[in-house]
C-alpha cells in the first residue's frame, strides 16, 4: 500500500512538496504537514480507513477540511462496496455520480455500523411500532432498509418509508382484480442508475378464505401472478416509489396450496402442493401472454411441505425445507393458460433428482434461518448452534461447497445476512455476530443469558443499516434500529 501511495503522486505534487520544503528551509522553520497543499492532504487521507479519517478530522481545522474532499469518501465507498459479493450502491445514484455530501451521508452510517458490530457493548437499539392495514399477509424489506413493501388481502400493494419517524402507508399498486394477495417477491436491478426493481405479486382472486374443497369450488380458484416495474423518484426525504404494470399471468389453480414465490431476472418460480404431491412452477414472465404461458415444472418428493424456494441465476432453483436441495430447471415450453402445471402423476420416474443437497447436523424438523442473494451465489444458513457459509458456483456442473462454519454461543432464531446478523430478546438485549468469507474468521458478541424469550423467528434484517423488521402482533410491525438518525 505504501508503494501504491508513493506511485500515486504526480510530478506536480512532488514539485509542490519540494517547494514547501525549500520555503520552510529558507525561513528556518520546521516543515509541517500543514504546509502540504490541501488537495495533497486529501489524497493522503484517501488511503486511510474510516476510523483514521474520523480521528484526523478532529485533530486540526486544516485536516478537517482535507477529509471533507470527495476523493476521501469516494475511496471509502469503493472499498466498502468491494467487500461485498454484489453491487452495494446508493439508491439515488452510483458511487461515481453522487455529490460529496450525498456520498458521505450514505457511506458514514454503514461504516459506523460495521465498527459498532465489533464492539463489546453498544447502546440498546431503538424500537418503533408501525400499524399496517389488516389483514396483511406478506411483506418484504428492500435492500438498504428504507422501503417496506406490504401486500393486502383485500387487494393492492403498499409501501412505507421507514426513514420517516412516523411512516405513512402509500399505494404502489391498486388493481381492483388483484384480490387475496398472498405473496410478493422483488428482484433488484443493480445496474440501473437509481433504485429500480421488478415485483411479482401472487394472488388468489378472492379476499375470503381459500375454497379448496372441490365440491364447493369445482373449477379451482382463478388467480394469477401480477408483475410490475417500480423505481425511485425524487431524492432525500422527498423520495418516493412509483410503479407501472408490466404483465399479468392468469392461472386457474386446481385445488393447490401455494407456499412461496420468488423472482430473478426474467424468471418467476412458486412452490405448490396438494395432499399427494409437491412441485415447483417456473415461468418466463417476459414471454407469457393472457392466453399462453412459457413455463416448466419440477415434481419433488419432500419429507414435509415447502419452506422457501429461490432462483439461482436462470438455470437452478434452491428449495429450502428441513433439508436444503438444489434442482436444475428443465427446458421451458409453451403451454395454454389453464393447463395443470403439476408435473407427472406422482410416479417414481417423475420425481426430479436434486443436483445438490445439504442435510446439515441439526436441520431435521425445522426450516433454518438463512440469507441468500441469487446474484452473488452465496448462502448463509443457521445449522443449530452453527452459522454456515456456502458458496454456490455460477455453473451447475460445479457443486456448492461449505466455505466457513462458525460456532455460536446461543441457539435461537436469528436474523442473518451475508456478513452479519443478530438475535433480539424481549428486553432489547441482543446477540451480534459477524463472519468472514476469506478465511479471516468471525466475531461473536453475546449479551445476556440464553434463557430469555426470543422475539420471533419471522425477522427481516438489513445488514447494511442494521435495521430489523419483525411482526409483533396482527396488524402491527416492530421496526428496530441500531443506529440513531443523528449517526
Amino acid at each position: 500500500m505504501v508503494l501504491d501511495f508513493l506511485l500515486s503522486f504526480s510530478a506536480w505534487d512532488i514539485l509542490r512538496i519540494i517547494y514547501a520544503f525549500l520555503r520552510r528551509l529558507v525561513h528556518r522553520q520546521p516543515l509541517s504537514i500543514h504546509d502540504l497543499p490541501l488537495e495533497l492532504l486529501s489524497d493522503i487521507a484517501s488511503y486511510l480507513d474510516f476510523t483514521d479519517v474520523l480521528s484526523i478530522s478532529q485533530a486540526t481545522k486544516r485536516l478537517r477540511e482535507a477529509t471533507k474532499a470527495r476523493v476521501v469518501w469516494h475511496a471509502l465507498a469503493k472499498e466498502y462496496s468491494a467487500r461485498h459479493f454484489y453491487n452495494v450502491r446508493p439508491e439515488n445514484g452510483t458511487i461515481d455520480t453522487l455529490t460529496t455530501n450525498d456520498l458521505r451521508n450514505w457511506i458514514s452510517p454503514r461504516l459506523i455500523l460495521d465498527e459498532m458490530w465489533k464492539k463489546d457493548t453498544i447502546p440498546p437499539p431503538r424500537a418503533r411500532l408501525l400499524n399496517v392495514p389488516r389483514p396483511m399477509d406478506c411483506w418484504e424489506l428492500l435492500p438498504g432498509g428504507r422501503w417496506l413493501i406490504t401486500g393486502h388481502r383485500e387487494g393492492g400493494v403498499n409501501f412505507y418509508d421507514l426513514n420517516m419517524e412516523n411512516p405513512v402507508c402509500q399505494s404502489l399498486f391498486q388493481p381492483s382484480s388483484m384480490k387475496g394477495i398472498r405473496f410478493i417477491a422483488t428482484s433488484i436491478d443493480r445496474g440501473a442508475p437509481v433504485l429500480e426493481f421488478t415485483i411479482a405479486i401472487s394472488y388468489s382472486g378472492t379476499a375470503g378464505p381459500l375454497q379448496r374443497d372441490p365440491a364447493k369450488n369445482p373449477h379451482g380458484l382463478l388467480g394469477g401472478i401480477h408483475v410490475g416495474k417500480a423505481k425511485l423518484t425524487g431524492a432525500g426525504s422527498s423520495a418516493t416509489l412509483t410503479a407501472r404494470s408490466a404483465t399479468s399471468i392468469p392461472l386457474i389453480r386446481p385445488h393447490t396450496h401455494v407456499w412461496t414465490l420468488t423472482i430473478s431476472g426474467e424468471l418467476i418460480a412458486r412452490s405448490t402442493s396438494t395432499e399427494e404431491k409437491n412441485w415447483i412452477e417456473i415461468f418466463q414472465w417476459t414471454k407469457c401472454t393472457p392466453t399462453e404461458l412459457v413455463a416448466a415444472s419440477i415434481w419433488v418428493r419432500l419429507p414435509t411441505k415447502f419452506g422457501y424456494i429461490y432462483l439461482v441465476g436462470e438455470n437452478r432453483v434452491l428449495c429450502m425445507t428441513p433439508f436444503i436441495e438444489m434442482y436444475r430447471i428443465p427446458p421451458l415450453s409453451r403451454l395454454q393458460v389453464g393447463r395443470d402445471l403439476s408435473a407427472g402423476d406422482g410416479n417414481d420416474e417423475d420425481i426430479a433428482q436434486s443436483i445438490w443437497k445439504y442435510s446439515g447436523r441439526n436441520l431435521v424438523g425445522t426450516i433454518p434461518s438463512f440469507s441468500f442473494d441469487g446474484t452473488c451465489h452465496r448462502l448463509v444458513i443457521q445449522d443449530g448452534y452453527d452459522i454456515v457459509g456456502i458458496s454456490i458456483p455460477p455453473s451447475f456442473e460445479d457443486k456448492p461447497c461449505v466455505v466457513f462454519r462458525m460456532r455460536m454461543d446461543v441457539y435461537r432464531h436469528r436474523s442473518i445476512g451475508l456478513y452479519k446478523g443478530c438475535t433480539l430478546f424481549e428486553d432489547m438485549c441482543n446477540v451480534r455476530f459477524g463472519y468472514g468469507w476469506q478465511g479471516d474468521g468471525g466475531t461473536n458478541f453475546v449479551h445476556g443469558k440464553d434463557d430469555r424469550q426470543c422475539r420471533t423467528p419471522k425477522i427481516f434484517f438489513d445488514e447494511e443499516t442494521g435495521r430489523c423488521i419483525s411482526e409483533k402482533d396482527l396488524g402491527c410491525i416492530r421496526v428496530v434500529d441500531f443506529l440513531s438518525r443523528k449517526q
